[in-house]
Order: structure tokens, then sequence, then C-alpha cells
């Protein structure tokens, strides 16, 4: 059942969920279509102005709901080069499904951070609104901690992810709850039939049950991460460099293993600058999770502040805000020019230079080198 005014008269009317009508709002020149009170906006590339025409709801970021009127925000993001967008945000199922639709049309590799959003689902528009991104090619992503997976997890699979992720302080093949049912991971990865990362794990056996359940993905490390308190409040930390190198040593005899299943290996704490990621790599990473080093852009909506979900434990939190010093634009901080020298900026040409010094041309190649460890 559809609500919607006009005029200053209410009528009730029922629709498919593409043709909702919503009560009046955002109205240009009123005060529900100005920026909240103290949002900086002098630090925005471009602002898009969409929805002038009264008629016509306006979901999509790309287009009016005619499909046809542009906001000019594609040709913004392709005279710079961008490829690959990300979108979070409300509705779900609305603005952001039409958002993510529309770019995946315009050429775009879109995805979707499931749990950043948040759905209205009115008379089905979720579920509509995923098979609809589906059908365009978005990659919708979902995650949970270990102690909700359980409790979550039809939830997880009837919203039709592409790819999930399971993170926590630490995670075995097992995880044992006094408040839950304990969590299969094995069978929760195979009943959901999608790729599955999870972590984190800091040894070899550890990591090598983790991925017998089937993980497309193995996260290492915990307590390590510069918003982390972890070390101080539960004693726990792992040296990242021996933890990195021993879930690789494990990936190795798991390959053998299984007969050929290569399992994804992501550094994830400790990564506050260039070299690290470098030393990462090196120790036999495939990836790294980095949060800092990108709080320190200008550009980043923190503006210089960040911190991890451990920060809101109702319990026990062990994670805090921290700031730090901006450096520059995220496009620096990735790919320089590096106006500093203590690594924070040209993550990226550090890298490839750090790779070219020791003589390899790709990363995999680069997990072959030579390491000490102090």
């Amino acid at each position: 059942m559809g609500v919607f005014t006009s005029l200053g008269q209410t009528a009730f009317t029922r629709m498919p969920w593409w043709a909702w009508s919503w009560p009046r709002h955002c109205v240009i020149g009123g005060t529900g279509a100005d920026f909240v009170p103290g949002l900086d906006v002098s630090r925005a590339d471009m602002i898009i102005r969409k929805g002038f025409r009264a008629s016509i709801d306006s979901y999509s970021a790309f287009f009016e709901n005619d499909h046809k009127t542009p906001t000019g925000l594609a040709g913004y993001l392709r005279e710079r080069g961008l490829t690959e967008l990300t979108f979070v945000g409300l509705a779900h199922d609305f603005c952001v499904a039409w958002s993510a639709i529309d770019a995946a049309k315009l050429g775009f590799a879109a995805r979707v951070i499931e749990s950043a959003t948040r759905a209205i689902d009115l008379d089905g528009s979720k579920g509509a609104a995923q098979q609809a991104m589906r059908a365009a090619g978005v990659t919708v992503a979902g995650s949970l901690s270990p102690q909700r997976t359980k409790e979550f997890a039809k939830t997880v699979v009837d919203a039709g992810v592409d790819m999930f992720v399971i993170r926590g302080t630490t995670v075995s093949a097992e995880h044992v709850s006094s408040q839950a049912e304990p969590l299969n991971l094995k069978e929760f990865i195979y009943e959901l039939d999608v790729p599955v990362i999870v972590g984190g794990c800091a040894t070899h056996t550890a990591a090598l049950h983790l991925m017998r359940t089937g993980a497309a993905g193995v996260l290492v490390g915990f307590g390590g991460g510069a918003a982390h308190t972890t070390r101080t409040v539960l004693g726990v930390a792992v040296p990242m460099a021996s933890a990195v190198a021993d879930v690789a040593a494990a990936r190795r005899d798991y390959l053998d293993e299984s007969g050929g299943r290569y399992v994804h290996v992501i550094a994830d704490g400790s990564i506050g600058t260039s070299g690290d990621i470098s030393k990462a790599i090196a120790c036999g990473a495939d990836a790294v999770m980095v949060g800092s080093p990108f709080a320190r852009a200008t550009d980043a909506p923190g503006r210089g502040f960040h911190w991890g979900t451990e920060a809101h434990h109702a319990e026990l939190p062990r994670g805090q805000r921290v700031q730090f010093d901006t450096v520059g634009t995220i496009e620096e901080i990735l790919f320089g020019p590096s106006r500093v020298a203590d690594g924070t900026m040209n993550l990226i040409g550090a890298l490839k230079r750090s790779m070219a010094t020791t003589g390899y041309t790709d990363c995999k190649e680069f997990q072959r080198v030579e390491v000490v460890v102090e």
C-alpha cells in the first residue's frame, strides 16, 4: 500500500515497488533538501542535484526516473578514469539499488556492500531490488560477526549475496559461544554457495582448518590495527610477519591436499605504511586490509578519524576512535606523488619500487622473495 500527498490531500494506492510515490520531501528550496548542519561541503568535488521534476521520483544518482535525463555523474567519473564503484547508504532497495543498476548498465563495475545499507522493504521491494541488481551484474556483498552469523544465516542466504565476509577477533572452524548454537562454518559455507572470506586467524593449524571449510579467503591477524586495543584489553596479539608466513604455508599445504584449490590470504592488521604492504605480500599475502592510511586522506569522510567495529562492543569494547594528520587526497595516497618520506603516500608506487628493487615484476612472484624476520 503506497501513501502520497498532493496539494494537501492524502491518497492510498496499491502499486508495484518500482512505482511508489512518497510523501513530499526534499523539496528544492526547503529545509528538507538542505545538507545536515556542520557538513563541510567545501571538501566535495561535485554536488549532484536531481529530482527537479515534481511528477517523477528520483532514486538513481545517474538518471532521473524517466531513465533519460542524466545527472552528469557518469561523465564526471569517466573523465577521472574511475571504472569501479561501491555503493552504500539508504535505501538499499531504492536509491542504492537504482544507482548500482544504472552504474552497471553504463559499463561501471558496480558492487553493493549490503551490511552498509538498510532497506525499506515495502511489499517485497528488497527481494525485487536484489533480483534486479543480480540481473544487471551488480555484485552484492554482506558481512557478519561469528556471533551473529548463525542467527542471521537464513537472512544472508535469502538476500542472495554474491560474496560474504565473517570477521571476528579470532575465528575457528566451529565457532562456539556460551549464548548461542555453535557455528559450523563448513556447513554454513556449503549452504551459502558463494565465496566466503573468514578471519581472523594467525597460525598454520587454524588457517588450515578454515581453508578446509571451503573458505575462498582467510583474514590473517588480530589485535594489531591502529584503532584496536585488543592487545591492551585482552593481552592477545600476533606478530604479523610470522602470522602471514604461517598462513601462507598452510595455503601451500592445502593446495596439495585439495588437489589444486587456492585460498587467498589477506593480511588484516598492522598495515600502516607502504612498507607494511610490501612486507605483507613478501611474506605470502595476496591482499591487505587498509584502514588508517586511507583515514589520512583529505577527502575521507572521517576527516582524519579512524575506528573499527570492535570499538562499539556493548560490553567490552576493544577499539577506539583515533585521529591522524591528513597528508593528501586518496588518489595521492594510492598513486602519488608523495610529499612525505614516511610511507603514508604513493602506496602503489612504493610497492612497485620494492618489487623492482628485489628483482620481481608481479606480486605472485614477489611472494618468493627471501625474507628475514628480526
